[in-house]
């Protein structure tokens, strides 16, 4: 059970703080417009940026292309320019692909259920925050005789402090920089 919570804790930190990035190939296929998502390392991720050769592709909503082109859009080929996700695990690229081509996408992995072990980084750096979010699960089951609902609304509360700070550090690339906008 508390394995169980542990990983769940470490499941939703890196999933909302996306602390951690990796690289994925992604070889695409003429008249293949949908692939897997994972790492090259096997772990699932949500994916932050797609890339056909030097050719950074645009995000797009479902809705967005379904409004402009109908349910047309599906049959549609070229050479992709926007990516989407069909589900967590599926990216899609449009327009499908006429000819073969690599590239990669950069994904915020995570643990997965199944694993036995996972990257120490997590534990080292961010401990005491994962462990927040498990005692937050465990004391928050109200059959349980340890069940302290108080106890586990402040652990989740810190939970989700620290997921905020860590969150705010990964969306600025762990640097001191001063974010701008510039307007064209």
């Amino acid at each position: 059970m508390v394995e169980r919570a542990l990983c769940d804790a470490a499941i939703e930190f890196c999933e909302m703080t996306q602390a951690f990035v990796e690289r994925g190939k992604l070889a695409l296929k003429a008249g293949r417009a949908t692939y897997e998502v994972a790492s090259d390392e096997g772990s699932p991720g949500m994916v932050l940026g797609v890339t056909i050769g030097e050719q950074p592709l645009a995000p797009v909503y479902l809705e967005a292309l379904s409004n402009r082109y109908g349910e047309e859009w599906k049959n549609h080929t070229g050479d992709p320019r926007y990516y989407l996700a069909d589900s967590e695990d599926v990216l899609r690229v449009y327009p499908t692909p006429d000819k073969a081509a690599s590239g990669t996408m950069t994904l915020a992995i995570r643990p997965n259920r199944a694993d036995t072990s996972w990257d120490d980084r997590l534990f080292e750096r961010y401990g005491e925050v994962i462990a927040d979010g498990a005692l937050g699960r465990l004391l928050n089951q109200v059959s349980a005789p340890w069940a302290e609902p108080n106890a586990a609304l402040q652990r989740r509360q810190r939970f989700m402090q620290g997921i905020n700070k860590v969150r705010a550090k990964a969306m600025t690339s762990y640097t001191p920089a001063t974010v701008y906008a510039s307007f064209v």
